[in-house]
């Protein structure tokens, strides 16, 4: 069976991961929403998504200017904080300020720093991307200069790209660092797609497990087929349909999915 049972906390609510058996697991809300944060299986044991959690309550609360800690791309707390210019180390378990706090110039010194996860600057590649642009539109202001189709980009909590990025010519899916993945594009306005299937593509590379299959706008194709057996998944999600077992691969032409796949997302994918 590929429908994984629902974990529950004390008060009967989802628990904040969502894990996809011989895949990714990805955060969810308390109403079994899919939210920012994923990990690929070897590293889920330590994910606990309550940073992404936290923002996506801020958000729906409408504090949206709101300068909000530090996610990780799995979702839980960054160790490492900043606000303004003054950095510190958190326990993410209870929140609380471990280390004095240093000038962001110093951010190195802090026993939480790390240089594979955190830049010297602390920025990630969207902050970084979106301070540049609001620098130049601010600079051409003082001009009385409008500059048009220069828009910020969207950042996700952990202050990388969101999985969707628009240019004046094109929509398409991104890595977080903003690189188009593969060739998933989003042809028009009309498309629903969220990229989560690119992106959990893209995370999954030299995992050793299997690759979902995407549609090309980056959306999970309406079946997928692991170890022999197929089943009908959710196209946003990648979850699996629950009134719908899965089939042996011999008997895919039966799934209500295969039948009425969509022909923008072609069969043989």
């Amino acid at each position: 069976m590929y429908v994984p049972r629902p974990d529950c906390d004390d008060n009967g609510e989802f628990v904040g991961k969502k894990c996809q058996p011989d895949s990714s697991c990805h955060c969810i809300d308390k109403k079994n929403r899919r939210i920012d944060g994923e990990a690929p299986p070897a590293a889920a044991s330590k994910m606990n998504c309550e940073c992404s959690r936290d923002y996506q309550n801020a958000l729906e609360l409408g504090f949206r200017s709101l300068q909000f800690p530090h996610c990780l791309p799995n979702g839980n707390y960054d160790q490492l904080q900043c606000v303004n210019l003054a950095c510190y180390c958190i326990d993410p378990d209870d929140f609380t300020i471990t280390t004095g706090l240093v000038p962001i110039f110093t951010i190195e010194q802090l026993p939480c720093y790390d240089k594979e996860v955190h830049s010297t600057n602390y920025q990630r590649p969207c902050e970084m991307e979106k301070r540049r642009i609001e620098t130049l539109k601010d600079s051409y202001a003082y001009q009385n200069i409008t500059i048009l189709g220069l828009e910020s980009p969207k950042c996700s909590p952990d202050g990388n790209f969101l999985a969707i990025r628009k240019t004046e010519t094109s929509t398409y899916c991104v890595d977080p660092q903003g690189r188009k993945i593969e060739n998933y594009e989003i042809p028009d306005a009309s498309s629903t797609s969220n990229c989560a299937c690119a992106r959990t593509r893209y995370m999954l590379v030299g995992q050793s497990v299997p690759l979902p299959v995407c549609c090309p706008d980056g959306s999970y194709r309406s079946f997928q087929c692991r170890g022999g057996v197929c089943f009908c998944v959710n196209t946003a999600t990648g979850d699996m349909v629950e009134n719908e077992l899965e089939v042996p691969s011999s008997q895919l032409a039966s799934l209500s999915c295969y039948r009425n796949a969509s022909s923008s997302c072609p069969l043989n994918l």
